[in-house]
Order: structure tokens, then sequence, then C-alpha cells
């Protein structure tokens, strides 16, 4: 016979776990309340499957013709308060590449409308005396 747990007793066995986080955290918010001390702020959630692809999207059309990187792209979702696995977004990009709907530049993706487009570049001042 085999000693492997049956799903059963793992769900149970989780089902416990999570009651006992419960109950913890249950005191650790009473007791900070007492002591008058906020919560210590969690590190963000992931974004759900499926959604990771719908914001790098929306960054690049957002973007435009200056188009992203995946370091840019989850510097950006971080500062909007989602945090993205940059070797998740890195993936996303090159399959949306394979998949012709984004072009990639050796630096930066754009979506194929913004392709033709040449990319921003800053403007020059008399300040940088290189015309």
């Amino acid at each position: 016979m085999s000693k492997a747990p049956k799903m059963k007793d793992m769900r149970e066995r989780l089902d416990s776990i999570r009651r006992e986080i419960e109950k913890l955290q249950a005191q650790e918010s009473l007791l900070l309340d007492m002591m008058g001390e906020e919560p210590t702020k969690t590190t963000p959630k992931r974004a759900p499957k499926g959604s990771v692809k719908v914001r790098v999207l929306e960054m690049l059309e957002s973007e435009g013709r200056s188009g992203l990187n995946a370091a840019k792209a989850v510097e950006l979702s971080g500062a909007e308060g989602d945090a993205l696995d940059r070797g998740s977004v890195s993936s996303l990009l090159s399959r949306l590449k394979q998949d012709d709907v984004v072009v990639y530049d050796g630096s930066n993706y754009r979506l194929k409308k913004y392709a033709g487009m040449p990319s921003v570049t800053p403007l020059r001042t008399s300040g940088d005396r290189q015309f």
C-alpha cells in the first residue's frame, strides 16, 4: 500500500493551516490595535493569471511609439500598485513578438501600429552645446 497522503487528507490539512493563519492574523491585529500601531504593509499580490497580458497590452498602448521593455513594464506597474513578475513579462513580450502583435527594436517592444513611427527623442537645448 502507498503511504502517500490522500488528496482529502491534504485538503483537510490545508484548511486547518488556513484557519490557524486567520486566528494568528486576528491576534496580531488585536495586539497592534491595543499598542496603537498600524499593521505593516505586505508586499503587493501578484496579478492574477491572464491579467498580466491585459496589463502589458494596456501599457504598450499608453507608451505608444516609445514602447517598453520588461524592466520598464515592471517598474510602471509597480508604481501603480500592481506587482508583475519580470520573467513573466519578458516571456509574454517574446510571445507577443512571435504572434506578430508587437515589434522589437533591440531595446523596446511596440505595438505594430507604432512600429513605423520613430521613437520619441528628447529635445536638445542650447545647454547641450552639440547640435
